[in-house]
């Protein structure tokens, strides 16, 4: 599903893209290929009125009309224009190309008077406007009119329309090629950015759950502080009902081995984390869980709990033995604690059929837990008992342990109800390189 997302977003965003750049860049290539030869025209056009007013004082030093003829020619020549005379009348003298305005279909020509130049329209595509240039001879006025022609210009526009195909199949497969690098960049940064989002989340709610670890913690201390304070302070102050200070002093010592316990786990969870090195190696899993087993015997026999036992001979494993050895023994010491006196314990280890997985079930009966407080359990310092009952000697860290090492061994683990108590289950394969086959 996430991978889907991400291709539809990928492809709106090279779409949209694409349409972007290829809408700007044909505006701009059409806009060139419109206003590019209008520009080149105009200045074609001051450039040949810059040399014309530069030409009108060479012809009124001429020494004749025949002279300003030839100068005329010159000109036309030099700057490639239609270059004419005429007379106060109107009257053509002397043609470049022996163009005849006044009687050619293809081009009619306005003359427009002004104080220094004549300014000559045409609507032949193949010129510029013409201008007229007043001039003096010998007492005489006559007209130099110049008109330049659009061939230049022409060609130059003919290329650009020519070339626009190209231009444009190389814009598109420039679009292609820089929405898809951007796209990508974009999605690879939107990624980026989601990811650092889950780590920072993940990141405060690591933070929360060690306030609210810290915040239990206290408060388990604070308990047996409290009464310890008490006993003390009863006995000092000679408080009646402290006569008997022995007694007193055994409750405060078993205070202080409960504080003892719950400090000795919270010191072993501030090393039992993901960046603890673990030494792990090739074990007899099987000999591992029956020193277990016989390490418990005494409290096995206090309670008068039967003990049902199924483990192979040897099953080796690939674990942390000291770690894996704290997590059976408090699996086993919290399965006595919680049962009925004269009730079972089953314990099987084996290794699943045709596979390496090692499964392992630890069963206390008589016992059951309410579904809605099982997902719980492995929480720190939670109790079952809403009045967080301390009789049974528990610090309430015992199962978080367990949680923390099993996760330390990628193992898949497990609390229900079972037909006659409250099953724990784990599985882990033998090989810590096959973990990804659970």
């Amino acid at each position: 599903m996430i991978r889907k997302i991400k291709t539809s977003l990928t492809v709106k965003l090279f779409l949209l893209t694409t349409i972007l750049l290829l809408f700007v860049c044909l505006l701009s290539v059409f806009s060139m290929a419109r206003y590019i030869p209008q520009t080149y025209s105009n200045r074609l056009s001051k450039e040949l009125q810059k040399q014309a007013n530069d030409f009108v004082p060479v012809l009124e030093r001429a020494n004749s009309l025949e002279e300003c003829y030839m100068l005329a020619s010159q000109f036309a020549v030099q700057t490639k224009a239609t270059v004419y005379i005429e007379d106060e009348n109107g009257t053509i003298l002397y043609s470049s190309d022996e163009l005849q305005t006044t009687t050619d279909q293809d081009s009619i020509a306005t003359i427009q008077e002004s104080t220094d130049t004549i300014i000559v329209t045409t609507d032949n595509d193949e010129l510029l406007s013409e201008i007229g240039y007043p001039f003096t001879l010998f007492g005489s006025e006559y007209t130099l009119c110049v008109q330049g022609d659009t061939v230049s210009i022409n060609q130059a526009t003919e290329a650009i329309w020519q070339t626009i195909p190209l231009v444009i199949f190389g814009i598109f497969l420039i679009s292609i090629v820089c929405s898809g690098i951007y796209s990508r960049y974009i999605i690879k940064l939107k990624e980026s950015n989601i990811e650092l989002k889950v780590e920072i989340s993940k990141q405060r709610e690591l933070e929360q759950k060690q306030r609210e670890f810290f915040s239990a913690a206290s408060h388990e201390l604070k308990t047996p502080l409290t009464i310890l304070k008490g006993h003390l302070t009863g006995m000092l102050n000679k408080v009646k009902g402290y006569e008997n200070r022995e007694v007193y002093m055994e409750r405060s010592l078993a205070v202080v081995e409960k504080m003892e316990t719950l400090v000795k786990e919270l010191l072993y969870l501030s090393k039992t984390d993901e960046s603890q090195k673990s030494e792990y190696k090739m074990i007899d899993l099987a000999e591992l869980l029956r020193v277990q087993i016989a390490d418990v015997t005494e409290l096995l026999s206090e309670k008068e709990l039967s003990l049902t036992v199924d483990i192979p001979d040897k099953l080796l494993c690939e674990v942390d033995s000291a770690q894996m050895e704290r997590a059976l023994q408090n699996i086993l010491i919290n399965a006595i604690r919680y049962s009925p006196n004269g009730e079972e314990i089953n314990i099987s280890l084996s290794n699943e059929k045709n596979t390496n997985i090692v499964f392992c079930k630890i069963e206390n009966t008589g016992v059951t837990i309410p579904e809605e407080e099982i997902s719980h359990l492995f929480e720190a310092f939670y109790r079952v008992d809403a009045s967080r009952n301390r009789n049974t000697g528990g610090t309430g860290l015992g199962l978080y342990i367990v949680r923390k090492i099993m996760d330390l061994h990628h193992a898949k683990y497990g609390i229900k109800n079972s037909d006659r108590g409250v099953l724990f289950w784990f599985k882990m394969p033998q090989r810590r390189s096959d973990s990804d086959s659970i």
